[in-house]
């Protein structure tokens, strides 16, 4: 039998401060598009952190075929200890935007007399940002690599006869991503976000309804 070739696991280190803010430059979080197998996160809290103290991670990221909720977080303890560094791994599944905060017991206030006992408290929520695997005809592309130009539907005119020459214009300036405002039917403000319905197209723009998209 053929020896396998043993796939390797991805590990990106994301250490903490003792206040549970990331330790990296500008506080953001921003990672590759997930990959196969799966590449991991690992949040790393010195030992001896405050933050240990009857501490826990959570996390919104959710196990690998779970769906994402965004309020539904995952506790993880934390258990000070005096040697080590404390080592959370999780798997990044899909891409999205995550996040985490802590909570955890401070010590109490160094005193002679009486002191109060602390009460248990929650960092803010830091987030983290996994980037979108974007592809072509089964070839990758860079996120880098979009250049997106944002229009406002309603202005775009009948779809059977305008749309060609607005699409081909964006298209001689370079653009190769269009965003579109909703092409849904508008509401009394006749703002571009103020959804009638839904359900239906806008009958400006699309004189057929669904037959045209």
């Amino acid at each position: 039998m053929a020896p396998t070739l043993q796939q390797t696991q991805a590990i990106y280190l994301l250490p903490l401060r003792d206040d549970g803010s990331p330790d990296v430059a500008g506080e953001y979080i921003y990672l590759p598009p997930p990959s196969d197998p799966a590449y991991k996160i690992r949040f790393v809290i010195e030992g001896t952190s405050s933050i240990c103290r009857e501490g826990s991670l959570w996390v919104n990221i959710p196990p690998k075929g779970q769906k994402f909720v965004r309020k539904n977080y995952t506790e993880y303890k934390l258990t000070p200890d005096f040697n080590r560094n404390i080592e959370i791994d999780i798997e990044i599944p899909h891409a999205g935007p995550f996040s985490y905060y802590i909570t955890y017991t401070p010590l109490p206030k160094l005193t002679t007399g009486k002191s109060d006992v602390p009460e248990a408290t929650k960092t803010k929520v830091w987030y983290l940002d996994v980037s979108p695997r974007l592809s072509v005809q089964e070839s990758t592309l860079p996120l880098k690599s979009l250049s997106i130009i944002s229009c406002l539907s309603k202005f775009m005119g009948d779809f059977s006869s305008d749309w060609d020459k607005h699409l081909h214009g964006m298209s001689e300036r370079g653009y190769n991503m269009v965003h579109f405002t909703p092409l849904m039917m508008r509401g009394d403000s006749n703002s571009p976000y103020s959804i009638y319905d839904q359900l239906t197209f806008d009958k400006q723009i699309f004189a057929n309804g669904e037959k045209d998209i």
